[in-house]
């Protein structure tokens, strides 16, 4: 048994934090300034405005274990078994190439252009390679960090299985419905009070 890496951006997770933040102040200016009549008219607004921050930062995530790799992006997840995966490509951002298509990861930044690297940045930390086995961690790591391990662990055999797997994509549900549950909201809301 291998150890499990996630793989959240930290810039996404504060970028989600600071939405939200901003989404109360106006809530709070909202009741301050018109009272319960405003909230009800206008305050559906930034809760949509919340749930669609919840929904394309902080969700999205790299998944690396012992069956492939998971990109769960913003609308759909995309289940890349080891036999079925080809290649690594982190030119633009974490891109999986199988036989039939690519997957791109909404979760993991290229490597930005401006940030020196020097050789202990061109290869993945020793958090990312030597975890031991059966360990689950949590990590931020750029594009280039993570395919570095996702590369490294398809060279050691891991999509050596005699059975190629089907690529499995599936549409990720609850982020679709709270995101269209709360703009019908805020429409029905707006229409109504407005």
């Amino acid at each position: 048994m291998r150890s499990t890496i996630t793989v959240r951006a930290g810039s996404s997770k504060a970028l989600a934090v600071v939405s939200w933040v901003a989404c109360a102040v106006v809530l709070v200016t909202m009741g301050m300034n018109g009272g319960l009549a405003e909230l009800a008219a206008y305050g559906g607004v930034p809760l949509a405005a919340a749930a669609l921050a919840w929904a394309v930062f902080w969700q999205p995530h790299v998944r690396v274990d012992d069956e492939g790799v998971t990109l769960a992006n913003v609308w759909r997840t995309v289940r890349v078994p080891w036999s079925a995966l080809e290649s690594v490509d982190t030119r633009w951002g974490l891109r999986l190439h199988t036989k039939r298509k690519r997957y791109s990861s909404w979760a993991v930044p290229a490597r930005s252009r401006y940030r020196k690297s020097g050789n202990q940045d061109q290869q993945p930390s020793s958090s990312l390679l030597e975890l031991p086995d059966g360990a689950e961690r949590t990590v931020s790591a750029d594009s280039e960090q993570i395919g570095r391990v996702i590369e490294t662990r398809l060279l050691a055999g891991a999509g050596s299985g005699p059975d190629p797997e089907q690529v499995r994509a599936t549409l990720n549900t609850r982020s679709v419905a709270v995101v269209l549950a709360a703009v019908a909201l805020a429409v029905l809301t707006v229409t109504l009070f407005g």
